[in-house]
Parts: C-alpha cells; structure tokens; sequence
C-alpha cells in the first residue's frame, strides 16, 4: 500500500497542458467525487492517457480543486478518444503530499477510476482503465 499514490500529485499538478483534440475527436469527461467527509481541502486529481503513464505517474493533465461539500463535480473536456485512468485523494492539510500512517499506509481519503482497490500497491491498469470515446460520466468514491 506504500506506493498507492506515490508523488502522483506534484507530477500531475505540474503537467504541461495538453493539445486540444480536434472538433471530432473532442469528448467531455465528467468525474463526480463522493463520499467527502471534510469540507476543507483540496481534492487533488491526475488523469493518464494511457498504460504506460498510469504506470509510471506521468499526468495527462492535473487538477487541484477545492472541497465544498460532500460530492464534487469536474469536468476535464477537449479530450481525445483513448484509455485513460484517474488517481486522486483529498489533501485534507493542504500541504500537497499524501499523508501516510504506520506502514506507509495512506491517512488522507483517496481513490481510483473505476473505484478500483489496490492490492499491496496501486491498482492494475485493466482495473482502473476508463475507454473515452464519447462523453463520459464517471464517479469515485472516496475512501
């Protein structure tokens, strides 16, 4: 569980902007989060484009938004057709890390597409795969 949200934060929150698909091929995202126990914070998202960067961290694009409320609702547009993953948590301290207890395990809330559950990590690609080929509704649960 050490690794589940390993830097994933500062690496999506720096990612270059990403090229506008083109009108056909330009397709809306929208994520709803739930289950957000504390109305301070920073939900802080990253969203990969592919196998390779979910795999190793390499944000598409990133989000930081702030908490209000018990659900959130953001929507990521102008993306092209494809797999894609998202990976997030809620920094609840506003310092911009994942918090971690005993055995590296995280103390912030957090959660993954597909609200797909880690085993001794992050969880797998197959598990936390999204396919983008239209408009797209999709929710996380925190946990």
């Amino acid at each position: 569980m050490k690794t589940i949200l390993t830097a994933f934060a500062l690496s999506a929150i720096a990612a270059a902007p990403f090229a506008s698909a083109t009108a056909e091929d330009a397709h809306r995202l929208v994520l709803t989060v739930e289950n957000i126990k504390q109305d301070d914070g920073t939900l802080m998202i990253a969203l990969f484009k592919g196998k390779e960067a979910h795999a190793s961290n390499q944000a598409f694009v990133g989000r930081q938004v702030a908490v209000e409320g018990g659900n959130s609702t953001i929507a990521f547009d102008d993306l092209p057709s494809g797999d894609y993953s998202i990976k997030l948590f809620h920094d609840v301290d506003g310092d911009g890390k994942m918090k971690r207890g005993l055995m590296g395990i995280p103390s912030e809330p957090w959660g993954f597409s597909n609200n797909a559950q880690p085993r001794f990590g992050p969880p797998s690609w197959a598990d936390s795969r999204l396919e983008i080929s239209g408009d797209l509704e999709t929710t996380i649960r925190l946990r």
